[in-house]
């Protein structure tokens, strides 16, 4: 039998509900469906609701304050609309993974989920389970709405279309080295001077969870199976330096 990778681990200990705290923001602006929502997610027990808002200003400091994991965000959101309130929110709390939930899931609805920079889009015809399981992988660093665009010809044309407008006109921000962001190097660089996710998750303020959500998708992006691995990669192609 193949040992599993740590963070093959780490999945499996979230759809397990073992050894993994998951913080959600819910930002749903239909009150009593906010409600419905709260209660179902809270039914499970690697799931704590830290807060439940109506509106994107008071989901910024409920994410920020609650150290959020996922957010979870309604498309339905009054002004602004979901897509510049998704925005707002990543760049207050950039460590929080995004969960959209939709009306639609359409061609459409899809960009605009990639648009607000969501890992996850579920609709409301999908049902508790769908959205509960697109939380756990989202949360380990998954990126389930990247496999939906993958088998969508038309948004994948989409994306690429809008990069290279953004590209073209210097819009696109220096974010990003490689195919990394510069946090998940943070993590990198950590882990390469010897520290467990507890030290990182310290020494960077924030949760273990979060440290591991990094962990993992600098993995997969790097396309390695261990921490060491990811590390030997990103120091070959000159994105991490060891001093």
């Amino acid at each position: 039998m193949r040992a599993r990778s740590p963070g093959e681990r780490d999945q499996d200990d979230a759809r397990d509900g073992n050894g993994t705290h998951i913080r959600l923001v819910l930002v749903e602006p239909r009150a009593v469906h906010g409600a419905v929502v709260r209660d179902m997610l809270e039914r499970e027990d690697d799931f704590e609701v830290v807060a439940t808002v109506r509106t994107a200003d008071e989901a910024v400091g409920a994410a920020v304050e609650g150290a959020a994991d996922v957010l979870v965000v309604d498309v339905d959101l009054p002004d602004p609309d979901a897509v510049e309130a998704t925005r707002r929110l990543k760049r207050r709390a950039p460590d929080a993974a995004l969960v959209i939930i939709g009306r639609d899931a359409d061609d459409e609805a899809v960009f605009r989920a990639v648009q607000a920079g969501a890992s996850g889009h579920v609709v409301d015809d999908d049902g508790p389970a769908e959205l509960v399981d697109t939380i756990r992988r989202v949360a380990v660093g998954e990126d389930p709405l990247g496999e939906t665009v993958a088998e969508r010809p038309a948004v994948v044309q989409r994306v690429a279309d809008a990069y290279r407008e953004l590209a073209v006109s210097g819009a696109i921000p220096g974010e990003r080295v490689g195919p990394i962001s510069p946090r998940q190097l943070d993590v990198l660089r950590l882990v390469a001077r010897g520290l467990s996710n507890d030290e990182i998750a310290d020494k960077l303020e924030i949760s273990r969870q979060t440290v591991k959500n990094h962990m993992t998708a600098a993995m997969r992006a790097l396309g390695a199976r261990r921490r060491g691995e990811a590390v030997a990669t990103a120091i070959r192609a000159g994105w991490l330096s060891i001093r």
